[in-house]
């Protein structure tokens, strides 16, 4: 997730993220990935977008 957004570790956003269940964790990287809105609440520009689109798990 920090790769990908370039969020602040200790941000507010980031702490939430990391206290999720798996599952809801999953569902917010699902939205990252799609959800244009969910894509503005954490700031991504064209630069991240670019990243997030990308990027492919290490096993993939």
């Amino acid at each position: 997730m920090l790769e990908l957004t370039g969020t602040d570790p200790q941000g507010a956003g980031f702490k939430a993220f990391r206290s999720q269940k798996k599952a809801a964790k999953a569902l917010s990287l699902e939205k990252l990935f799609s959800d244009p809105d969910h894509q503005r609440v954490w700031s991504i520009d064209a630069e991240k977008k670019a990243r997030i689109e990308a990027w492919v798990p290490d096993w993939f």
